[in-house]
């Protein structure tokens, strides 16, 4: 067994767990790019979702929610004028990630204050949020500055870095895309996703949450809908392995990246979940092999760019060895969070054995390294459900205040995901809505009525409103159950339009 050397055996972890600095570049542009659209599509709802003014008071956040770990800057005010100076400061260092100016100073504090924001509203947050918080912190400690970036045109020529970079940070990184399929379809534990397939036909007709587009595809046969469920659920469970194969690694990457691709791709146009595909598409990018920069992107193979070996004075030592010993503590605390990580992830397995110590708990907390990744799991929901609010204003007339006045309906829309304003008020109003959480109805409902009673006066101002869920089964078949109803709240609204 000449061929397995110490040489080769490292040249083949660098191949499998290793990362083209081009693709790590690709990555930060990508996920700055996708900072800055969610900053913009954020900051529509801003005085709504982050001010005092808004469906969710700082104080209520603390009184019912509070997290002393999510250290926010964004709860230092309750105005909206101070909201759009900080997500005006949060675009800046997003802008300056995406051009890769001060990158690593960049990348910190555009982790800091999409975590900062997050933790201001936790109720309009999805998982394709979470995954991109953990990007940035991943991020913090990879090379992705060193490629397509101001950093790399303005420092010295001499002092430029290899093509690909093989480290920690690389396989922690790697490793933490990996965990989102793989501890996803270990949660698929339902028969909708084992036995009988089904999963694929009742997620299509969770109308709050499919698209047009997906509305039509759970229109498919049976039998259509029962082999994408089942190719989803083997393909989750192969994917991640087949992006390791140690033989042919640049064929089964690249394929195995395409598959991924094209599973988001169905994802995105199929349900409305925010950036959630856009996110997942981009968190692959670092996997993309040097092979494709060498054959598609630059016809000619780029010579390894080396750095110039510095003197071998004694001041030299010194300083190499204060560097090594800051690398080595940067790569056992790596090794750490990352353990912690899947550790955190296996004790949200069903059915785990495994109790995450809840004296680390607050780790995950400060750094934002919490992380679940239970979509549809273990089974699809088997309801779709809508929103109705009747308001009585005080000449007696009802109407439907969740949509500005219109007549009351309460038969089932032809899609509701098409009843809500936009994704981040369906994750809202959906949240708020679980048992555990209704108390901050209260708080939406006087949003509402001051909202409604800002525009309207005398005997059309609102007096009371009720909040009601309206939800329909999903039967086995194209047919759905009939309709029910739950009151979820009720509001008295006073004359200054706060809930009383």
């Amino acid at each position: 067994m000449r061929w397995l050397t110490v040489s080769s055996l490292r040249n083949k972890l660098e191949e499998l767990f290793g990362a083209d600095l081009r693709s790590l570049a690709l990555l930060r542009m990508g996920v700055a790019v996708l900072v800055l659209v969610d900053l913009i599509r954020r900051a529509r709802d801003l005085t709504a979702h982050y001010t005092d003014g808004g469906v969710l008071p700082r104080w209520a956040l603390l009184e019912h929610h509070y997290n002393p770990w999510a250290v926010s800057v964004h709860f230092i005010a309750g105005s909206w004028q101070v909201q759009a100076v900080l997500f005006l400061v949060a675009a800046i260092f997003g802008a300056m990630l995406l051009v890769g100016y001060k990158t690593r100073l960049a990348t910190i504090f555009t982790w800091y204050f999409l975590m900062s924001l997050q933790a201001r509203n936790p109720f309009v947050i999805n998982s394709g949020d979470n995954l991109l918080k953990l990007l940035l912190f991943w991020g913090i400690f990879l090379p992705w500055g060193e490629f397509y970036s101001l950093d790399r045109v303005t420092r010295n020529s001499f002092a430029v870095s290899p093509r690909r970079v093989f480290s920690v940070a690389t396989f922690a990184y790697f490793m933490q895309v990996i965990f989102v399929y793989l501890f996803t379809v270990m949660m698929k534990t339902g028969v909708e996703w084992q036995s009988d397939a089904s999963a694929l036909y009742y997620s299509l007709h969770m109308d709050q949450w499919v698209t047009s587009f997906g509305h039509l595809l759970g229109q498919l046969p049976e039998e259509a809908l029962k082999f994408f469920t089942v190719t989803v659920v083997r393909f989750e469970w192969i994917g991640p392995f087949l992006l390791f194969v140690p033989v042919f690694t640049t064929f089964f990457r690249l394929m195995t990246l395409a598959g991924f691709f094209l599973l988001q791709l169905g994802i995105g146009l199929s349900f409305k979940i925010d950036l959630f595909a856009f996110i997942s598409v981009a968190a692959m990018f670092g996997f993309i092999p040097s092979w494709f920069w060498d054959n598609f992107i630059y016809r000619k193979k780029i010579k390894e760019d080396m750095a110039p070996s510095s003197g071998s004075s004694h001041s030299a030592d010194q300083n190499h060895f204060f560097k090594d010993l800051a690398v080595f503590a940067r790569e056992m605390v790596l090794i750490f969070l990352l353990i912690y990580v899947f550790l955190f992830n296996v004790a949200f397995l069903p059915n785990s054995k495994f109790l995450f110590p809840s004296k680390l708990v607050w780790i995950g907390n400060f750094l934002g390294l919490g992380q679940n990744w239970a979509m549809f799991c273990p089974s699809p929901p088997k309801e779709t459900g809508w929103f109705v609010v009747p308001g009585r204003l005080k000449n007696g007339e009802w109407v439907d205040v969740y949509r500005k006045g219109a007549k009351l309906k309460w038969e089932k829309p032809v899609l509701a995901s098409r009843e809500f304003k936009n994704d981040r008020w369906k994750e809202y109003i959906h949240v708020i809505s679980s048992p555990e959480r209704q108390k901050f109805l209260f708080y939406y409902g006087g949003y509402l009525c001051h909202e409604w009673n800002s525009k309207h006066a005398g005997s059309e101002a609102l007096e009371a409103l009720y909040i009601y869920y309206v939800f329909s089964g999903t039967l086995p078949t194209n047919q759905s159950s009939p309709v029910g109803a739950m009151l979820l709240w009720s509001i008295a609204c006073s004359d200054e339009g706060r809930s009383t």
